[in-house]
């Protein structure tokens, strides 16, 4: 048995540990790629953007991004759907992730 394991006592236990873990995971992830979009878009743009995972408002009904002027916001609603921890689709929401944010990258530097 290893140290870590000595510290959880029962099935239960171990298995909020593991899906914690994952949510930590998760997170760091979610963080990692939006600072690197972040510093993509500042590059693009020559503007001093910031990229926030935030709740879609409700006059924007269910968006999967928009931007304010100075920031793009991606739906943490949509975020929630397409990073579940699968390698597979992590992937394939990294690829949606970065497309999203070009898009409203666009609307900042033509529109």
């Amino acid at each position: 048995m290893t140290n870590t394991q000595a510290h959880l006592p029962d099935k239960v236990t171990r298995r909020n540990w593991w899906a914690q873990r994952a949510m930590k995971r998760k997170s760091e992830t979610v963080d990692a790629l939006c600072a690197v979009m972040q510093q993509t878009d500042r590059i693009l743009t020559g503007k001093p953007v910031t990229v926030r995972i935030t709740p879609c408002p409700s006059e924007l009904r269910g968006a999967p991004a928009w931007n304010d002027g100075r920031n793009i916001h991606l739906s943490k609603e949509s975020f929630d759907k397409l990073f579940t921890g699968d390698r597979d689709e992590l992937r394939n929401a990294v690829l949606v992730a970065k497309g999203t944010n070009y898009h409203e990258v666009a609307h900042l530097k033509f529109t």
